[in-house]
């Protein structure tokens, strides 16, 4: 197990309490290690069509231009058997079927000297049960990770349980646009 960097605590310029959905990281306290920082996104991009590689795509975007001085390097997962005529910002496709792409990918992620890994969770974009071989990738980084979980399951198989309880541990911050998916977890 390689030892994983924490992200700071989040401040909030405003009071929390259990109606509170958004979180806002005070600036002063950036999880970059640099003036520089690299955001590692991991999830479908466009020219995928899926409604989560226009949500990644625009995220993406957003980073890129509400942070100038932020390096945005996109890992973005492919159907197996399929090609997809990526814009540069992608610089690995994973195929979600090929274990060993994840490996491969941890590895340029950790070559990158990425700040931060930004995964987009969606069951069924990442391989074997449940998408259990996103796990291997993330396992073997010692990157904070961020997890957008686009889906949450009232009542999740055993497999989507260990997965979605396996990230939520890795995770330094989980993501959820919805009170309701808040509570189910």
């Amino acid at each position: 197990m390689v030892p994983r960097r924490a992200l700071p605590r989040p401040t909030f310029d405003y009071p929390v309490d259990a109606s509170t959905t958004a979180v806002v990281l005070d600036g002063s306290r950036s999880p970059f290690r640099s003036s520089r920082g690299r955001v590692a996104l991991i999830g479908n991009f466009l020219p995928r069509l899926c409604g989560l590689a226009t949500f990644t795509t625009h995220v993406q975007r957003a980073l890129v231009t509400s942070r100038a001085a932020t390096s945005v390097d996109v890992y973005a997962m492919t159907d197996p058997g399929r090609r997809y005529d990526f814009p540069p910002d992608v610089v690995m496709s994973i195929d979600q079927e090929v274990r060993s792409d994840y490996r491969v990918a941890a590895r340029q992620i950790e070559e990158s000297g990425a700040d931060l890994v930004w995964v987009q969770h969606e069951y069924g974009i990442y391989g074997g049960p449940a998408g259990e071989y996103l796990l291997d990738l993330l396992d073997t980084l010692s990157t904070p990770v961020i997890a957008t979980l686009h889906t949450v399951l009232e009542s999740p198989n055993a497999d989507q349980r260990r997965v979605l309880e396996h990230l939520a541990r890795r995770a330094s911050l989980l993501v959820v646009m919805a009170d309701h998916a808040r509570a189910l977890l």
